[in-house]
């Protein structure tokens, strides 16, 4: 008897073993597994952090980091062009996967999931007549200044 159990007990260890290299196997012989993961990008006019070119063509500073991240992950980039609008649309919609250079808010840190590592710091530039001296940010205060519309700068700029 004692044997007898020895038996199947070694019987068991072997199909367990089988049943471990065929599941290896089945996922190595997958064509799924080798299957790059296809990433849509929303690309708008931003200069030089993206924009499409002449040609239609995306590029610019994100475009360039995103095609060398999609090397290392194998991933296939589709660019998809729109306006800012519609980009953060399709975003929120989940027509796109990616929107780069986004500025981060608590709002849409609420909708979207952010990177921990800056690709890039945001910047702001002035422009005034050339009787004017400003220095710093300090100087605009009390001053009429033009910005775009709901831009995210200007928002950080009345909270600071």
């Amino acid at each position: 008897m004692k044997a007898s159990n020895e038996i199947i007990a070694k019987r068991g260890r072997k199909i367990k073993i089988l049943a471990v290299y065929i599941g290896i196997f089945q996922f190595l012989l997958n064509p799924v597994a080798y299957a790059s993961k296809t990433v849509k990008v929303g690309i708008y006019n931003n200069k030089p952090l993206v924009c499409v070119n002449d040609v239609g063509r995306p590029e610019g500073i994100f475009v360039d980091f995103l095609e060398h991240v999609a090397v290392t992950e194998q991933w296939d980039l589709t660019f998809i062009f729109g306006t800012w609008s519609d980009c953060l649309d399709r975003l929120e919609s989940g027509e796109i996967d990616l929107l780069p250079a986004i500025a981060y808010s608590k709002v849409r840190a609420k909708k979207f999931n952010f990177t921990y590592q800056t690709v890039m710091n945001n910047w702001g530039q002035v422009f005034v007549a050339k009787n004017f001296k400003i220095a710093s940010v300090l100087d605009l205060d009390l001053k009429k200044i033009a910005v775009k519309m709901d831009d995210i700068h200007l928002q950080r700029m009345r909270t600071e």
